[in-house]
Protein backbone atom coordinates (compact mmCIF):
# COMPACT_ATOMS: atom_id res chain seq x y z
CA UNK A 1 0.00 0.00 0.00
CA UNK A 2 1.16 3.56 -0.65
CA UNK A 3 -0.10 7.02 0.24
CA UNK A 4 -2.08 7.37 -2.99
CA UNK A 5 -3.89 4.11 -2.22
CA UNK A 6 -4.59 5.36 1.31
CA UNK A 7 -6.10 8.57 -0.09
CA UNK A 8 -8.30 6.57 -2.47
CA UNK A 9 -9.40 4.30 0.35
CA UNK A 10 -10.40 7.29 2.48
CA UNK A 11 -12.45 8.66 -0.43
CA UNK A 12 -14.07 5.28 -1.07
CA UNK A 13 -14.95 4.80 2.60
CA UNK A 14 -16.50 8.27 2.57
CA UNK A 15 -18.68 7.28 -0.36
CA UNK A 16 -19.48 3.65 0.49
CA UNK A 17 -18.91 3.19 4.23
CA UNK A 18 -16.45 0.93 6.03
CA UNK A 19 -18.16 -2.40 5.42
CA UNK A 20 -17.68 -2.17 1.67
CA UNK A 21 -13.90 -1.87 2.12
CA UNK A 22 -12.99 -4.15 5.04
CA UNK A 23 -10.35 -6.09 3.06
CA UNK A 24 -8.62 -2.87 2.03
CA UNK A 25 -8.82 -1.61 5.61
CA UNK A 26 -7.06 -4.77 6.77
CA UNK A 27 -4.22 -4.01 4.34
CA UNK A 28 -4.13 -0.42 5.57
CA UNK A 29 -3.91 -1.59 9.20
CA UNK A 30 -0.83 -3.66 8.35
CA UNK A 31 0.74 -0.82 6.35
CA UNK A 32 0.03 1.81 9.02
CA UNK A 33 1.52 -0.41 11.72
CA UNK A 34 4.68 -0.91 9.64
CA UNK A 35 4.94 2.83 8.98
CA UNK A 36 4.73 3.71 12.67
CA UNK A 37 1.24 5.15 12.88
CA UNK A 38 -0.38 5.42 16.31
CA UNK A 39 -0.97 1.95 17.73
CA UNK A 40 -4.14 3.14 19.46
CA UNK A 41 -5.60 4.44 16.20
CA UNK A 42 -4.53 1.37 14.22
CA UNK A 43 -6.10 -0.96 16.80
CA UNK A 44 -9.30 1.09 16.81
CA UNK A 45 -9.56 0.94 13.03
CA UNK A 46 -8.92 -2.80 13.05
CA UNK A 47 -11.63 -3.58 15.63
CA UNK A 48 -14.91 -4.18 13.78
CA UNK A 49 -16.78 -4.08 17.11
CA UNK A 50 -16.04 -0.37 17.52
CA UNK A 51 -18.65 2.17 16.37
CA UNK A 52 -18.35 3.07 12.71
CA UNK A 53 -17.90 6.78 13.43
CA UNK A 54 -14.94 6.03 15.75
CA UNK A 55 -13.34 3.83 13.11
CA UNK A 56 -13.83 6.52 10.44
CA UNK A 57 -12.19 9.10 12.69
CA UNK A 58 -9.29 6.71 13.29
CA UNK A 59 -8.96 6.22 9.52
CA UNK A 60 -8.78 9.98 8.98
CA UNK A 61 -6.15 10.43 11.70
CA UNK A 62 -4.09 7.53 10.37
CA UNK A 63 -4.28 9.00 6.89
CA UNK A 64 -2.97 12.29 8.28
CA UNK A 65 -0.16 10.54 10.13
CA UNK A 66 0.90 8.65 7.03
CA UNK A 67 0.89 11.88 5.01
CA UNK A 68 3.12 13.45 7.66
CA UNK A 69 5.37 10.40 7.57
CA UNK A 70 5.95 10.81 3.87
CA UNK A 71 6.83 14.47 4.21
CA UNK A 72 8.95 14.61 7.34
CA UNK A 73 10.04 11.21 8.65
CA UNK A 74 8.37 9.18 11.41
CA UNK A 75 4.63 9.49 11.81
CA UNK A 76 3.53 12.05 14.34
CA UNK A 77 0.01 12.97 15.41
CA UNK A 78 -1.55 15.63 13.23
CA UNK A 79 -4.32 17.83 14.61
CA UNK A 80 -7.35 17.07 12.51
CA UNK A 81 -10.92 18.27 12.45
CA UNK A 82 -13.30 15.57 11.43
CA UNK A 83 -16.89 15.57 10.38
CA UNK A 84 -18.58 12.23 9.87
CA UNK A 85 -22.04 12.14 8.38
CA UNK A 86 -24.21 9.43 9.85
CA UNK A 87 -26.28 9.26 6.69
CA UNK A 88 -23.57 8.22 4.21
CA UNK A 89 -20.53 7.83 6.45
CA UNK A 90 -19.03 10.70 4.49
CA UNK A 91 -15.70 11.93 5.72
CA UNK A 92 -14.20 15.36 5.63
CA UNK A 93 -10.72 15.69 7.01
CA UNK A 94 -8.81 18.95 7.22
CA UNK A 95 -5.48 19.31 8.96
CA UNK A 96 -4.83 22.42 10.96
Amino acid sequence: MNTLQVERLVDNVGADGLRAHESSLTALVEYAHEMGASTVLVNLLADRREPEVARIRALARISGELGTHRASGPATPVPTHLVASTTRSALVCATA
